[in-house]
């Protein structure tokens, strides 16, 4: 499954409208991968030296059977 999540920034103020669920999952059309090469960095704070902070995230697909 491909996985897609969304943040709320702020409420909406008018009428209620048909917003995506913050959580969406969809099945892969074509699932070719097989095998698959993980990496991610070095978390970096977003403020100061402790905290939340981001990450990059690396996936790659290696095609070898």
């Amino acid at each position: 499954f491909r996985m897609r999540q969304r943040h709320v920034l702020m409420e909406s103020t008018g009428p209620a409208g048909h917003c995506p669920h913050l959580v969406e999952s969809v099945p892969c059309e074509d699932p070719m991968c097989y095998r698959w090469l993980m990496s991610e960095g070095v978390c970096i704070p977003d403020h100061g030296k402790c905290g939340r902070g981001h990450r990059i995230l690396k996936a790659v697909c290696q095609n070898d059977r």
